[in-house]
């Protein structure tokens, strides 16, 4: 066994014994008045047989257990090494002039401040360093676990005493180059923009290994920046200048592989950018830490201490003195322990609830073991915070009643308001997106159902539309075929017609061949009668009228008159032979 304090013996004990010395030394004035038989005779019945010197005793025995309890006796297990995981961030704030502009309430530095500070507050497990830039940069805390002493430093940060404060982002780099221990670095930067050579400064992030992590403060419009003095700050010409948010500053964290998202009145921004830079990023193995691994005995000398002051200021008799005593030193040491507050347990369990190990951090906390019914709640406190912080918001209810059933605490009874609230909201949420799902299936049902009617009603038309074209086809068929029918009965009557012609023309031709051979045959015996009396008239043109005249007495007689006839008479005669060949002909 050991002490971690030792110098607690020589700050206090010399005091106590002195003190103890001069108590013992002194006698009352009821002492000097009566005498011991007197002093005995006026006591009351059933006071505690403690006398003036037992109790003093018993008072400097509970002071000298104090101190030997402020000395820390610990068992020393040797060292232990912890190995810790996390990332290491680089918080830089931007304290150029144009961050002093009031487009943000009252400023957009103080702004920036606020939110870095809330920043702080929500990492869990990681290493954090924070930066200013302008025109050089400065480190406000340098890489650490402990945000607090991180946010302290911030909160005390005076902008007056940096005297540059020009606009120049790579002066950043500057500072990141050789903080840390990882090579890849990753930074959160607030800030309005930067005027520099956006390809350039890319060139340089890439160059160290660094992740840029954005959040764009002020308005797009642009503002006036004070001077401090009342006025405004201006430009060499004098006119006023307006400082606005650069919108090409997103593209320098996007190129890097970080994120960008502007400023929100709230939390939202810081939320989201610390998601995504926890999802943009592994955890790294840092450098384990070697530490000594006590257990520490301090309560011990508590405990004992507490009964000593306990008899000495309550009247008890002998017998109930007695049996105190006695209990004290035959105590079981496990129940002693069990008395005691689990304190390593506690503290291992602390430490893996901010490193962000939840899960195991309850687990310990369950094994912390005690009757002590004030740490019984801070244990149930304690694992309330851890299921709320993991997200198990049912059990970190459970937890936070018990801690109240066992003693009522207003931050208990505070984050329980805190937790029911975000359940609720959480309910409503899902509620609101069930129903908005549901609102979503619905519309999508009618849609579906329109869609399903449209394409009946167009399977129906285009049925309809098949049916009538068939039927227009079958029709068109019908007329095309009846239509050919027709052609080919009129062709047949037709050609039925030109034969009954031709067959009646070669009819009236043979008919009239007949004719005419009947009409020879008859002139021609005319003709022979006609020989037969030619003897006996004179030779002569005989006179007669045509048309009394046959026909082929008509042409016999216009022979005659041709060899008898004069050339004149013959001409005539030609002309109407020609006239009635071409009558036969048209006939």
């Amino acid at each position: 066994m050991t002490f971690l304090y030792p110098q607690m013996f020589l700050y206090l004990l010399l005091p106590v014994i002195i003190l103890m010395l001069l108590m013992l030394m002194r006698k009352s004035k009821t002492l000097t008045l009566f005498s011991d038989e007197v002093l005995a005779k006026l006591q009351v019945a059933g006071q505690s047989s403690l006398n003036k010197t037992s109790r003093l005793l018993m008072l400097f025995t509970v002071l000298f257990l104090m101190i030997i309890a402020f000395a820390k006796p610990v068992i020393d297990n040797g060292e232990k090494e912890i190995e810790q995981k996390g990332r290491e961030v680089i918080i830089a704030l931007d304290i150029s002039r144009s961050m002093d502009a009031v487009d943000l309430y009252p400023n957009r530095l103080a702004v920036s401040i606020s939110k870095i500070s809330s920043l702080l507050e929500k990492i869990r497990g990681d290493k954090v360093a924070v930066v200013a830039f302008a025109g050089s940069s400065y480190i406000i805390s340098p890489m650490t676990a402990d945000t607090g002493m991180a946010k302290y430093l911030l909160d005390t940060l005076d902008i007056k005493r940096f005297n540059d404060r020009s606009s120049n982002i790579d002066s950043l780099f500057n500072a990141v180059k050789d903080m840390g221990e990882l090579k890849d670095k990753t930074v959160i930067v607030f800030s309005d923009g930067d005027e520099g050579n956006l390809d350039y400064l890319i060139a340089r992030a890439k160059e160290h290994h660094t992740k840029i992590y954005a959040i764009g403060l002020g308005e797009s419009k642009g503002e006036a920046i004070p001077d401090g003095k009342g006025g405004f700050v201006k430009d060499s010409s004098g006119k006023i200048v307006i400082s606005s948010k650069n919108p090409e500053f997103s593209k320098l964290a996007l190129a890097t592989g970080g994120a960008y998202i502007d400023y929100t009145l709230g939390d939202d921004d810081i939320d989201a950018i610390y998601s995504a830079l926890k999802r943009g990023s592994k955890d790294e193995t840092f450098e384990a830490e070697k530490i000594h691994d006590y257990t520490e005995l301090f309560y011990y000398p508590l405990i004992v201490a507490f009964l000593f002051l306990l008899i000495s200021f309550h009247s008890m008799p002998k017998k109930i003195v007695s049996a105190l005593l006695l209990s004290m030193f035959v105590m079981n040491p496990k129940m002693s322990y069990a008395v005691s507050f689990d304190v390593l347990t506690m503290q291992e369990a602390d430490k893996l609830y901010r490193s962000g190990s939840y899960d195991k951090a309850i687990a310990t906390y369950q094994k912390v073991e005690g009757l002590d019914t004030q740490f019984d709640a801070v244990r149930h406190f304690n694992i309330g915070n851890a299921y709320a912080s993991s997200g198990a918001l049912d059990k970190a209810i459970e937890s936070y009643e018990a801690s109240l059933k066992i003693e009522e605490n207003d931050d208990t009874k505070h984050n329980l308001e805190l937790v029911k609230a975000e359940q609720k909201k959480q309910e409503e949420e899902k509620q609101e997106e069930q129903k908005e799902n549901d609102e979503n299936q619905e519309q999508n049902d009618e849609n579906q159902k329109n869609q399903d009617s449209k394409q009946q009603d167009s399977d129906k038309q285009k049925e309809q539309n098949q049916q009538k074209d068939s039927k227009q086809q079958s029709e068109k068929d019908k007329e095309s075929q009846d239509s050919s029918e027709q052609k080919d009965s009129a062709e047949q009557k037709k050609s039925e017609e030109e034969a009954q012609n031709e067959k009646a023309a070669q009819d009236d031709v043979k008919q009239k061949e007949e004719e005419q051979k009947a009409k020879e045959q008859q002139a021609k015996k005319e003709q022979k009668n006609s020989d037969e009396d030619a003897p006996k008239q004179k030779r002569g043109l005989e006179v007669k009228d045509p048309s009394a005249m046959s026909d082929t007495e008509e042409k016999m007689w216009l022979r005659k008159s041709q060899k008898n006839a004069n050339p004149m008479q013959l001409k005539k005669i030609e002309d109407e032979n020609e006239g009635e060949r071409q009558h036969v002909k048209a006939w």
